[in-house]
């Protein structure tokens, strides 16, 4: 896992390493993928993806087989916030 400046101010809990994750990421990944890439257990990804889904911070773009692949939602209002955000700690 990558530690960013974002991470180090606003500390690396199991929400904010797989936003900061995904941020960096241009390419779709399956929840476990996220999970092993972002250093979050699958449990707590399993726990958090509920809320990342509804106030759709990820979504779906394909599946390739059993896998779901997903990818930040760079048309939500939110995720165009987080990202101009997360730029300012480069």
């Amino acid at each position: 896992m990558v530690r960013t400046n974002y991470l180090e101010v606003f500390g690396a809990s199991p929400v904010n390493k797989v936003l900061d994750f995904m941020a960096r990421q241009g390419m779709d990944h399956s929840m476990s993928d996220i999970a092993r890439l972002s250093g979050v257990s699958y449990s707590s990804l399993k726990v958090i993806w509920p809320k990342l889904s509804k106030h759709k911070i990820i979504r779906l773009t394909r599946k390739v087989g059993k896998a779901k692949l997903y990818v930040l939602d760079t048309k939500s209002p939110a995720v165009k916030s987080f990202l101009k955000f997360r730029d300012e700690f480069k």
